[in-house]
């Protein structure tokens, strides 16, 4: 019989004769129980499609367990099996998630979902003070800071992830413009000849598709961006370090999309009311005329103070929403009593983030107007006239962007993830 391993996730082939004993697994050295072999209807024994050399390398590299250790196994699982970093298949959504702590709990990072633990009962002996080590060398300010180097290299494993997204962003725009402008070409060369003769051929549909390419593209990347900040936070707090790759379905980012609209959504509300009931006037109008200089100085300190006090809890409601739900992460009494408890630790994120944000930004706005904006403005012409090679290098330049783009938001997410990990016992939610 073909079996997985219950720890290392590796297929196993076991001979029949090993049923209901436990065995081995020559993969990672952990024992586990072999289930009974049920009674087959049909099915002689030279049907078997057990492979004899894998038995037999099974056979010499396992050992049967006595019955004493079998039910030592099956009533108190090894001391250190939490440290194994044991994957858990997700009852909701069927994906694998890394469970380092048998006895808890885990939130899935593909749904949301929590996942019961695999040990119900109390903790206790050795099993609790191998957990509780674990959890201190994860937990605490010192491990925080003492990963805070670590952020910026987090993204390279899933370069090829960013990598696509490039690709799409170029592939998106490019293939579509050069199949109309082929198209369209093709068409004026059959009208040579004829009583229409040779026209000119109009191309501006395909500047118009590449502004329709581009607003689309705006829209999914954004909404992929979102979900990865909150993926990337709620993996590293379940102490998964692997960088999550870029989800492209609907069905996976749109959970995450939903909750960051009603976070903007709440901050634009908050920000509106404070400008209200600062400024005198009508704010709408100013806005809509883009009079900020104007409505910054009619509402004098009190606004700018305000703008502040609404900035500096947005790292911890983010923080929130992804470990928990946008109703707890909005939640300013969650996050009030958890900025509390971390004070000078969260001060000092506020600031890190602050200072990798400006880098991103100052990064980002330098790729923007000094690359993409020129190379767009001739793409925009290029399209126009037909020349494919202009459109391509302009398409080229919105890849690195996304590229870029989608970096800055794994290494930012990671701080944060990192934070809500190393802090865990006093942050709010979810008390």
């Amino acid at each position: 019989m073909t079996l997985r391993c219950p720890r290392c996730r590796q297929k196993v082939t076991v001979p029949d004769k090993f049923a209901g004993k436990a065995v081995r697994c020559p993969a990672c050295n952990r024992a586990f129980a072999v289930p009974k072999l049920q009674a087959a209807v049909g099915r002689s024994e030279n049907d078997s499609d057990l492979s004899r050399e894998d038995l037999a390398k099974l056979e010499s590299s396992s050992e049967v367990l006595s019955k004493r250790e079998l039910n030592k196994i099956r009533s108190h699982p090894p001391a250190d099996a939490d440290d194994s970093g044991s994957v858990r298949v997700c009852p909701n959504c069927k994906k694998e998630v890394l469970g380092k702590d048998p006895y808890a709990e885990v939130l899935c990072s593909h749904c949301w979902q929590p996942i019961p633990a695999l040990i119900k009962g109390s903790k206790s002996g050795a099993a609790f003070a191998a957990i509780k080590a674990r959890r201190a060398a994860t937990e605490g300010p010192a491990v925080f800071y003492a990963e805070l180097t670590s952020c910026l290299t987090y993204p390279l494993p899933a370069l090829g992830s960013v990598f696509t997204a490039a690709v799409v962003a170029v592939a998106a725009g490019l293939l579509p413009a050069a199949a109309i402008t082929g198209g369209i070409r093709l068409m004026a060369q059959y009208a040579v000849g004829s009583t229409q003769g040779v026209a000119k051929s109009d191309l501006s549909g395909v500047t118009l598709l590449l502004m329709a390419v581009f607003a689309i593209e705006v829209f999914v990347f954004s909404a992929i961006a979102m979900h990865l900040f909150l993926d990337v936070v709620r993996t590293t707090f379940v102490q998964n370090d692997r960088p999550p790759d870029l989800a492209w379905g609907p069905r996976s980012w749109g959970k995450s999309f939903f909750a960051y609209l009603v976070f903007l959504i709440y901050l634009g509300l908050m920000t509106y009311l404070l400008t209200a009931l600062m400024v005198h006037g009508d704010v709408v109008k100013m806005l809509l005329s883009g009079r900020f200089t104007e409505i910054v100085a009619t509402g004098g300190t009190g606004l700018v103070v305000g703008l502040v006090v609404i900035s500096f809890g947005i790292p911890m409601s983010l923080m929130g929403i992804a470990m928990t739900s946008a109703l707890q992460g909005l939640n300013p009494v969650n996050v009030i009593r958890s900025i509390a408890r971390t004070h000078v630790h969260y001060v000092f994120l506020v600031l890190l983030l602050a200072v990798y944000g400006i880098m991103f930004t100052a990064a980002f706005a330098t790729i923007i107007f000094d690359w993409f904006l020129p190379r767009f403005d001739k793409m925009v012409k290029g399209s126009a006239e037909g020349d494919l090679a202009q459109v391509a290098l302009s398409l080229v330049a919105w890849g690195v962007v996304m590229g870029f783009f989608y970096y800055g938001t794994y290494v930012l997410a990671r701080l944060h993830g990192q934070f809500a990990r190393a802090f865990r016992k006093d942050l709010a939610f979810g008390d």
